[in-house]
């Protein structure tokens, strides 16, 4: 295996390619239902892609005498700054390095910031959370301790960690049902090692911090694995059970996003 700019080159073509094909195959209702299933797959093959821009030894390179050669003459031709000579292929890969680098920082300071908000906040005590979090790992067989947090600081409901977990809860005016229906989802994210995509995803968002098409790869994991979550949860319930979870969900998005617009 080996990093060229070829490899590189056609890595975010088909990267990009690909990513607007699942992005058509979510938007489509049809395409949704009918081959849903294999979208995560294609996702997940993207994302390794992206994740390892080299050459295979079983990939198949196709010659080009004209894109290609051009582009290699572009990067390697010369550009003066000051006493320095450099290539333009040399000032773009500093440019990516400095850009990266950069927004590593800023997910640091982000997450400094969401842990210094997370020791300010207080537990959640309004219901038994014991009794229905014992009820929920015993409906999934699991057996896993949670946290429960007041965060009125978040906009929605959410989970954090990934050894110890903790559920923030943003308000504290939830119906039994609700707190129920928003807990089963929230735990099952910690159960699908949902927190592992989005941080894959972060790392995917820094090194091509450039380019769109990880940002809307980013958004479709996000959307697919909440899909997933809601799938997965609403197993063995009834039509009115499924109506009341999603119903109890949009609500509690359409409450976040008021609570964002309040901010802003």
């Amino acid at each position: 295996m080996a990093l060229t700019p070829t490899s590189l080159f056609s890595c975010l073509i088909s990267s990009a390619l690909f990513t607007v094909l699942a992005w058509m195959l979510i938007k489509c209702d049809f395409t949704l239902k009918t081959v849903g299933r294999y979208i995560s797959v294609l996702l997940a093959v993207i994302a390794i892609r992206m994740l390892l821009p080299v050459e295979f030894g079983f990939t198949i390179t196709l010659s080009s005498r004209h894109i290609l050669t051009e582009l290699r003459d572009l990067l390697a031709s010369g550009v003066h700054l000051g006493t320095y000579d450099f290539t333009i292929g040399e000032v773009l890969w500093f440019l990516w390095i400095a850009g990266a680098a950069a927004a590593l920082m800023l997910r640091v300071v982000q997450y400094l910031c969401f842990s210094k908000m997370l020791g300010k906040c207080s537990g959640y005590f309004q219901h038994d959370m014991g009794k229905v979090i014992g009820r929920i790992n015993e409906r999934f067989g699991k057996d896993q301790h949670f946290q429960v947090l007041y965060a009125p600081e978040m906009c929605t409901p959410a989970i954090w960690g990934l050894m110890e977990p903790k559920i923030l809860m943003p308000s504290n005016d939830y119906t039994d049902k609700d707190l129920d229906y928003i807990l089963r989802h929230e735990m099952m994210h910690f159960y699908r090692r949902d927190i592992l995509v989005k941080l894959l995803c972060e790392m995917l968002c820094i090194a091509y911090w450039w380019n769109p098409a990880a940002y809307l790869l980013r958004s479709l994991i996000t959307r697919v694995i909440e899909i997933n979550v809601d799938c997965r949860v609403t197993v063995g319930m009834s039509k009115e059970e499924k109506l009341e979870y999603l119903e109890c969900i949009v609500k509690a998005m359409k409450k976040g996003a008021r609570a964002k617009t309040r901010l802003m």
